[in-house]
């Protein structure tokens, strides 16, 4: 399906809404295409223009760059309303903390998207004619003036009160069991941190993921726990994944992730924040943490803009896999930034 263009807002945000108000004789505007649960075949429309409006900013494949809208809602009114129009899902014991954190997750991921072409809409403004108008001009569909009243004052929902259903068909797209996609939120089991000086240690969980992340022709070598921070990701009482950190300047660190790979899923994003205030509270004269991604990891990648990442430049060519060279991808946070995600 070729689109046309995208808009993106957190949940409650109008998203339905705007489907309709972007839809006209020219123009088919799909709500949640993406990331929807249902199984579609490849539609239609000839010669329609197609437009994308979604409340996933990571379901997206790539925006290139076409048109994009952002809708910014305060996340607390979001939480509020979705806490109001929601039963609690089945597995969930703190629903309130729950959505919090589940909205939380969107809101970095919405922060983290860069389009190259984009206008930002305020909720508040969804029912001002002059920002209408100019929504419909950004992204080519044709309006009257009488039609955006009408549809100003026109309030479209499918408020679908059984959350449960909604969540695990979004873990099917994820490629997540209901009860691992429900682990990345709130109710996941708690990840510490602790610095492993155990060489055996450090190696043994090395070694899970050592040929899959590593060049070719690269042997693998004995963790320097001693002159590098090692830094071991515990849940229920054992290792799920291991950092590594070493100074690069005075104020600089570059990280590197190595997760077990049958505990990633379940436990890559609840070790977020614990690896975050970490960091923060253990490199020495930390300013700016850096990462470098081989670019044929795309999974990666996104899920390392998602948590507040900016994608700073490319290493071209640099990084052999499987007999082909592939780009690596540099990205990096600020100590500033690193605080304001937490």
């Amino acid at each position: 399906m070729s689109v046309d263009f995208y808009v993106i807002g957190l949940p409650r945000s109008r998203t339905v809404w705007l489907s309709h108000l972007l839809t006209d004789d020219n123009t088919e505007c799909k709500h949640e295409y993406y990331s929807s649960h249902e199984i579609r075949p490849e539609p239609e429309f000839s010669g329609k223009r197609i437009g994308c409006v979604d409340t996933n900013p990571l379901a997206i494949p790539d925006y290139g760059d076409k048109p994009v809208v952002i809708v910014k809602r305060d996340p607390l009114e979001v939480k509020k309303a979705l806490f109001n129009c929601f039963d609690k899902p089945d597995g969930v014991v703190n629903f309130e903390a729950f959505i919090s954190s589940f909205i939380d997750r969107y809101t970095t991921a919405l922060d983290a998207i860069k389009p190259k072409n984009v206008m930002f809409v305020e909720f508040d403004d969804l029912s001002n004619i002059d920002t209408l108008r100019k929504l419909c001009e950004f992204v080519g569909v044709s309006s009257t003036d009488e039609r955006l009243v009408e549809m100003a004052f026109t309030r479209i929902s499918t408020v679908n009160r059984d959350i449960e259903t909604s969540l695990k068909h979004t873990a099917e797209c994820e490629g997540l069991s209901y009860k691992d996609y429900l682990a990345t939120f709130s109710m996941a089991p708690v990840v510490t941190c602790e610095r492993i000086i155990d060489v055996v240690i450090a190696q043994a969980i090395f070694n899970t993921c050592w040929d899959e992340v590593t060049a070719d022709g690269v042997e693998c070598y004995t963790p320097n726990v001693m002159g590098e921070y090692w830094v071991g990701l515990v849940a229920d009482g054992v290792y799920v994944g291991v950092y590594r950190f070493h100074q690069t300047a005075t104020t600089t660190w570059e990280g590197h992730t190595h997760m077990i790979p049958d505990k990633r899923k379940a436990y890559s994003m609840a070790a977020v924040v614990p690896i975050k205030k970490w960091m923060l509270e253990n490199l020495e004269g930390l300013e700016k943490i850096n990462v470098t991604i081989p670019a044929l990891y795309k999974n990666v990648v996104r899920f390392t803009e998602s948590i507040g990442f900016i994608c700073e430049g490319v290493d071209r060519m640099s990084f052999m896999k499987n007999g082909e060279l592939h780009d690596q991808i540099k990205l990096g946070m600020t100590r500033a930034e690193l605080e304001g995600s937490l």
